[in-house]
């Protein structure tokens, strides 16, 4: 993958992280490849198991323990990731990385009220609380500036009354005004990416539009840079600028949206749009992808994909395609691509 580094928010290069599982260890992810430039979204998609939220975790520093890094690199706002004491990481991560998980109720503290939660932020970054000039405030001016930051993320965010909020327990919120207040609590730091890992699955349908909606918006008014996770390519379609496929631990197509969803060309990600229903007439049409993602402890040789793929052949049962280049950051790890774009 060719380097992005004078605007790359994010690089990662041919990530690979083994778990340990069952006394040995077990390829998780594989050669993973992604590039996200300053207020780019990219949807990182695939089927539950491909490794989407392995690789988030990768990003921020907060692989499980019985994760390990074998190989590749990880550079957020052009340091490295890999190798750093936890330390370092926290306070790379208090200044570049913020994330958003898909269900607020587990990440919100039932005994302290929303205002007081967000507030933690100024504990990890007090830089927040320095004066307009980047002078030193006394314990009232931090505590006035404070509450002022954290009021307006709140109204940022669009929740309504945020002073009252403000003062409320999450128990006392719906579940899409527990997310919002999630995404005030990760905006508050001004962080450099954003990662969304299926932010909008607990919520249902109005709420996840509205939640959309809002990422949307704030993606035009503040320029977030942002990693989204999903299954869902609706979502990547509303929100996304690029999209990085990934099946059973690598990425199989990497290109803009509008290319994607014109003419995917790795069978998987064809696959992938054809599964999204369609209305035809009064019918729904669904057109499930035959089989499963295998078990990492025990992965088919060759391509991961071929025992379900359409169009396997030859070397596709033994062979692991490396990806191809086939425009200006569009890449695919297909056989039938070995050869250059066909």
């Amino acid at each position: 993958m060719a380097r992005d580094s004078e605007t790359a928010v994010l690089e990662v290069e041919n990530l690979s992280v083994e778990l340990g599982i069952g006394g040995r260890w077990v390829r998780a992810l594989n050669n993973v490849s992604l590039s996200i430039r300053a207020g780019e979204a990219l949807g990182l998609v695939g089927e539950s198991g491909s490794g989407k939220s392995l690789t988030a975790l990768a990003v921020a520093g907060l692989l499980p323990d019985n994760a390990r890094v074998v190989g590749g690199s990880i550079r957020l706002k052009g340091e490295a990731v890999l190798g750093r004491s936890e330390a370092e990481l926290n306070r790379l991560r208090g200044r570049a990385l913020a994330i958003i998980f898909q269900n607020p109720t587990t990440y919100l503290n039932p005994l302290l009220t929303v205002g007081a939660q967000i507030a933690e932020v100024f504990e990890v970054s007090p830089e927040l609380l320095a004066s307009e000039g980047g002078g030193r405030l006394g314990k009232r001016e931090r505590r006035e500036r404070g509450w002022r930051l954290v009021v307006e993320h709140l109204r940022l965010v669009h929740i309504a009354d945020p002073e009252r909020v403000a003062r409320q327990y999450p128990f006392e919120l719906s579940g899409g005004m527990q997310q919002r207040v999630i995404i005030a609590m990760a905006l508050i730091r001004r962080p450099s990416l954003v990662i969304a890992d299926e932010i909008t699955t607990a919520l249902d349908v109005t709420v996840q539009a509205q939640i959309l909606s809002l990422l949307a918006e704030l993606r035009a008014s503040i320029g977030m840079t942002l990693l989204l996770i999903t299954h869902d390519m609706g979502i990547v379609a509303q929100l996304a600028d690029r999209v990085a496929v990934m099946y059973s631990g690598s990425v199989v197509e990497a290109s803009d949206v509008a290319s994607l969803f014109a003419e995917a060309r790795h069978p998987y990600a064809r696959a992938l749009l054809e599964a999204v229903p369609k209305i035809d007439g009064n019918e729904t049409l669904l057109r499930a992808i035959p089989g499963g993602i295998p078990a990492i402890t025990n992965p088919p040789p060759g391509c991961r994909f071929h025992p379900r793929c359409p169009r396997a052949f030859g070397p596709c049962a033994h062979s692991v395609p490396a990806a191809v280049a086939l425009g200006d950051r569009h890449t695919v790890a297909c056989h039938l691509y070995r050869d250059g774009p066909a």
